[in-house]
């Protein structure tokens, strides 16, 4: 009885490690900012969990991974450019809200994800953006919408649109 429960421990104990190996390689960028380290540091009490800024970073961590466990960027182009685009947001300090449909084409990618990802980078710290990918007759409708400085608004991209001069609201729009 003991090795039979031995071994299903065992067996357990590698279906376990597999998962984790493929959720590791399936979010490898999501983990570019080092919160296994963090949480490392925590569990063997080099780090005070109560710490305002341990606290500030697990809580932005744990949006952004929330906002990209939908996602198969292993399988659409679409969802590997959003991921990218969710690690961009949360090294500028953004809350980037992400929602996508089912049904998107595996193979789209963002033609314009350079021009996202400036607009991500140029976005103000702290503040909100929201992604959208949704389904459309011709494939797919991409939307960002990012909260930017006003006085750089001159200096967007030429397929970036301004909704709000004054808030500096800009969204960009892409037929993917």
């Amino acid at each position: 009885v003991m090795d039979t429960e031995a071994s299903e421990q065992r067996a357990a104990l590698a279906a376990s490690q597999v998962r984790l190996a493929h959720a590791r390689s399936r979010y490898q960028d999501v983990d570019a900012s080092g919160l296994i380290a963090l949480l490392d540091a925590v569990a063997e009490g080099a780090v005070d969990p109560r710490d305002d800024h341990v606290r500030d970073m697990c809580l932005r961590e744990e949006r952004m991974i929330r906002a990209v466990m939908r996602l198969q960027p292993e399988e659409i182009r679409v969802h590997r450019d959003l991921v990218t685009l969710a690690v961009d947001a949360r090294d500028r300090g953004v809350d980037l809200g992400i929602s996508v449909v089912d049904g998107i084409p595996a193979n789209a990618p963002l033609a314009t994800l350079a021009v996202a990802r400036t607009l991500i980078g140029r976005a103000r710290p702290e503040s909100q953006a929201r992604a959208s990918v949704s389904r459309t007759e011709h494939g797919c409708l991409f939307r960002l919408v990012v909260n930017i400085d006003p006085s750089d608004l001159s200096q967007l991209p030429s397929p970036a649109e301004v909704l709000d001069d004054e808030q500096g609201v800009v969204s960009l729009e892409e037929t993917c």
